[in-house]
């Protein structure tokens, strides 16, 4: 009996005590990226504070934002474990962000240091992800396009331009295409084709005119 008269009476004695709010805020890690070119995949994750939300990041490219170029936005929205759950006081477990960057843009931005912002879900300032900086697009080789064109026939009524074309340690086909009378920009496209070894036939244009392939980037 004691104990509840007293409980009733505090809050008249004392006014009715309240805890502070605590305050929410954008918090992420950018884990180590995996080391294989043909895979590379920039990872970590990024949380509102309190909040069961998943939130977007921004990735930028050799600097933060105002600073560097802005390469994509991701969102933060993958499976996370309870380490993530208990670094965002929330219980979401959907926190983490993964990319697989396409090859071409490997090659694209080699060597470039990644920065990442979470954006705050309710205004409460955007922050740049711990280890922002410190990991970098791989260093890849520098990748140009090499080709050779075999040989030119005629069988019958078509004439065949046959060859190989390639981008140098890139594992996908590239485009290939056939100039008569000189190169690109000056003469009429006759053909193209989209194999690394390559056989161009039913060319019908007049070929009095040396023949020219042109092999073009990824």
């Amino acid at each position: 009996m004691k104990i509840k008269v007293l409980a009733f009476l505090l809050p008249l004695l004392f006014g009715t005590v309240s805890l502070p709010a605590v305050a929410s805020y954008v918090k992420g890690h950018i884990d180590s990226p995996s080391s294989d070119y043909e895979n590379f995949k920039i990872r970590g994750w990024a949380c509102q504070t309190g909040r069961n939300v998943s939130i977007n990041t921004h990735i930028y490219l050799n600097g933060q934002a105002g600073s560097g170029s802005i390469y994509r936005s991701l969102m933060a929205s993958n499976n996370s474990e309870q380490g993530v759950a208990n670094a965002c006081s929330n219980s979401l477990k959907k926190n983490r962000f993964s990319l697989t960057v396409p090859l071409a843009d490997v090659y694209k931005h080699r060597n470039k240091s990644i920065y990442i912002h979470g954006i705050s879900s309710i205004g409460s300032g955007n922050k740049l992800l711990t280890n922002s900086g410190k990991y970098k697009f791989p260093n890849v080789p520098t990748s140009k396009v090499v080709g050779h064109i075999d040989s030119f026939s005629k069988s019958g009524n078509d004439y065949y331009v046959r060859g190989w074309a390639c981008q140098k340690y890139y594992k996908k086909s590239i485009s290939v295409h056939v100039y008569a009378g000189g190169k690109a920009g000056g003469e009429a496209l006759i053909s193209h084709q989209e194999k690394p070894i390559f056989r161009v036939g039913h060319l019908s244009q007049t070929l009095a005119e040396p023949v020219l392939a042109h092999i073009n980037s990824m």
